[in-house]
């Protein structure tokens, strides 16, 4: 019976940690799409004070939210989006505006692709 019971917990333990660090992912490749969005908007308004503002902002979350993402994901994904984020500051100062929309998609993309990695399916299963 004490065995059942273990073997229960730990099953019960795992699936509840699974769940927690999708939930995790998902709200923040959710935060990072919206402060991308927001940089996109500044950049189409040609706004340049509000544009630094965005990418400040952006790193910031960034940094908040990089050491949980590089337990949950690996540091190779989290290294790929620090790369795109420096890029993105880059080319805003050098005012290439349309390698700078490149690299807002780029990381958008990489953010979507660490999500959809993640998600549960039958052959990460089996």
């Amino acid at each position: 019976m004490k065995r059942l019971v273990m073997a229960l917990s730990l099953i019960l333990i795992t699936v509840t940690t699974g769940i927690i660090s999708l939930v995790v992912i998902d709200k923040v490749e959710e935060k990072m799409v919206s402060k991308l969005d927001n940089i996109i908007k500044w950049v189409n308004e040609e706004n340049s004070t509000q544009l630094n503002k965005a990418i400040d902002d952006t790193f910031k979350q960034w940094d908040k939210e990089k050491p949980i993402m590089n337990i949950l994901i690996g540091q190779q994904e989290t290294n790929e989006i620090t790369a795109d984020l420096k890029m993105i500051e880059h080319f805003s100062v050098n005012g290439d505006k349309s390698a700078l929309l490149l690299y807002i998609y780029e990381c958008k993309t990489d953010l979507e692709k660490i999500k959809t990695t993640n998600e549960p399916s039958l052959s990460t299963i089996f």
